[in-house]
């Protein structure tokens, strides 16, 4: 028989003396998060467990304060909406944007010179979106302040 599921987790998790956060040395998912398998060897959140959250997601998510996936510490964890999580999220400036998000094709940089060349008034959004190698709609947000405002 299995030793009990807050006992496992205290094993498997070290606190971080200078943040507080608890972090923890076993198996993770594909981002990052703390998981732990149950009796029936389903693959549980360790998040969702301390928060006493059910399995398999629901109106509920488990929130990190500390913005630590690896942190398994309980009050650094938050019971939150999907949106409260977004939200959180993006005040942190915590996601992908400008530069770092994957699918991004201008820089700050790059940005900056379409805005002059879009100032100027000689070339079409088009022929600057062909310059750039991007699409007209791209420029179109750029010079909308929809991106890199």
């Amino acid at each position: 028989m299995k030793r009990p599921v807050m006992q496992r987790i205290a094993e498997r998790s070290t606190p971080e003396p200078t943040t507080g956060c608890w972090l923890w040395t076993g198996s993770v998912d594909n981002e990052g998060y703390a998981t732990l398998k149950d009796d029936q060897r389903r693959i549980l959140k360790v998040s969702r467990i301390l928060l006493g959250l059910p399995h398999g997601g629901g109106p509920t998510v488990a929130c990190h304060k500390c913005d630590t996936p690896l942190c398994v510490n309980p009050q650094h964890l938050f019971r939150g909406a999907p949106g409260d999580n977004s939200r959180d999220r993006d005040q942190k400036r915590r996601h992908a944007f400008r530069e770092r998000h994957g699918m991004a094709k201008l820089t700050e940089s790059t940005s900056r010179h379409v805005k002059v060349v879009l100032g100027t008034g000689v070339l079409s959004q088009e022929k600057i979106a062909a310059l750039f190698g991007v699409s007209p709609a791209t420029i179109s947000r750029v010079k909308t302040g929809v991106a890199w405002a």
